[in-house]
């Protein structure tokens, strides 16, 4: 896990089970290579919902963690503010 800029955004065991259901995605996607000659891989970027927090913060935040976990190749990042 990985995360971006100052705070907390996902605590305790909701961030955990955030953290190992993208774990659980990735390890399924990595299995495809078992049956056809590709690799697969998945990036997830992740943001919380905080009160006061629109819509289009939301995305905002998710779409730059998931680019800070792309730039890393298959990593999970929370966004943090």
């Amino acid at each position: 896990m990985k995360s971006a800029g100052n705070g907390d955004v996902l605590n305790g065991s909701l961030q955990v089970l955030h953290m190992n259901v993208c774990r659980r995605i990735q390890y399924q996607l990595e299995q495809v290579d078992d049956f056809f000659p590709l690799r697969v891989q998945a990036s997830f970027g992740l943001a919380a919902c905080r009160p006061g927090t629109d819509t289009l913060q939301l995305v905002r935040q998710a779409d730059s963690a998931l680019y800070s976990a792309k730039v890393r190749r298959s990593d999970i990042y929370l966004f943090q503010n």
